[in-house]
């Protein structure tokens, strides 16, 4: 009865966060606006009597169902893994820059990678009720093994499943990049390297690569002097997030980010490149950031109003304004310019 209460808890605590998921349901959205791009693209295929371009059109096509297939697995096989094995790969939620990467995640997580994690689990569990030595404990370790044993099959399989719809998926975007290098600009998302120093506290890393990769790479003019020197970096969302509110997507409450540049004493804006190309061509990645904002410092002082503007006092009478769209980005800044003031 407290095992039976225990998983009904455990999946009506699920409930919400897997319907208010996009990738449960394939993320329509995406779908419609890759879909949307892929027919733009084979109509100007068509018109031109390109067939390369058609034939890239339909390769996008497919690999944006693949895409929606893959999101839906994604999902299942995350709580598959957790319910079996109690841990959740780090591969599974990563994208591979290679198809051949993805084929053998998907033969090493499939069982080998279930059995040894089931293991583990049956070993620690063992060792806890063997101090313990309950018979109530013991029926609830037995129950509790048998479940997992069945379940971890199933979850292999759907690990194995989406791993191998990822090679696909790939596969697809590679042979649309191969079809038409001029209109498909990139086969990615691989996971950016780090351009730049890491600040550590405590031998904790202030931030990390992936997030501090893309404002960087749109400092090339001054990118190797900065990789030198201290810096730091926050990202600013766009809107404040609500008590419980989860994004589904890094980039969905991005504003922008804000660089101090500490051996100049700078404070640099930078903001996603929103602007549509002036030529029809198929991002399958995110454009480059672009600076926006650059503020000479150090500062006298720093002050927040009321309406989300960091007031910057370079001298008493020259004042810079950093508008900020809600609050909580507002705060970021104040606090990262506050590192900027003068302190002679």
């Amino acid at each position: 009865e407290i095992l039976a209460s225990q998983l009904k808890n455990a999946v009506l605590a699920q409930v919400p966060k897997l319907f208010g998921s996009q990738l449960l349901i394939g993320n329509p959205r995406r779908l419609g606006e890759e879909l949307f791009r892929a027919a733009e693209l084979g109509a100007m295929g068509i018109t031109r009597m390109q067939p390369q371009v058609v034939l890239a059109a339909l390769l996008l096509g497919f690999a944006a169902f693949t895409t929606s297939l893959r999101g839906m697995f994604l999902i299942v096989s995350k709580e598959a893994c957790r319910i079996s094995t109690g841990h959740v790969p780090d591969q599974l939620l990563r994208e591979p820059a290679r198809v051949r990467q993805s084929i053998a995640q998907a033969l090493y997580y499939g069982l080998p990678w279930h059995f040894y994690r089931l293991s583990l689990r049956l070993r620690n569990r063992w060792k806890e009720w063997s101090r313990r030595c309950g018979v109530c404990e013991g029926l609830k370790l037995m129950v509790l093994a048998i479940f997992w044993i069945i379940c971890t099959p199933i979850s292999a399989l759907l690990v194995s499943v989406t791993k191998i719809i990822q090679a696909v998926e790939l596969l697809s975007r590679r042979s649309a990049r191969w079809a038409s290098p001029t209109h498909v600009t990139a086969i990615g998302p691989p996971t950016p390297m780090r351009t730049g120093s890491q600040q550590f506290v405590a031998g904790y890393p202030k931030q990390f690569s992936r997030s501090a990769a893309r404002p960087l790479n749109c400092l090339k003019a001054e990118l190797a002097y900065v990789s030198r020197s201290p810096w730091l970096l926050r990202e600013l969302p766009e809107r404040s997030r609500l008590p419980g509110e989860d994004f589904q997507d890094d980039d969905e409450n991005l504003w922008g980010w804000l660089i101090l540049l500490r051996s100049s004493a700078q404070l640099v804006l930078v903001q996603p490149n929103r602007l549509a190309l002036p030529e029809l061509r198929v991002e399958l990645v995110d454009p480059q950031p672009e600076e926006t904002r650059r503020i000479k410092g150090p500062f006298l002082r720093v002050e927040l109003d009321g309406e989300n503007t960091v007031m910057c006092y370079i001298s008493m009478s020259r004042i810079e304004h950093l508008h900020l769209p809600c609050r909580e980005a507002a705060l970021i800044a104040f606090s990262l310019a506050a590192e900027n003031v003068f302190r002679g």
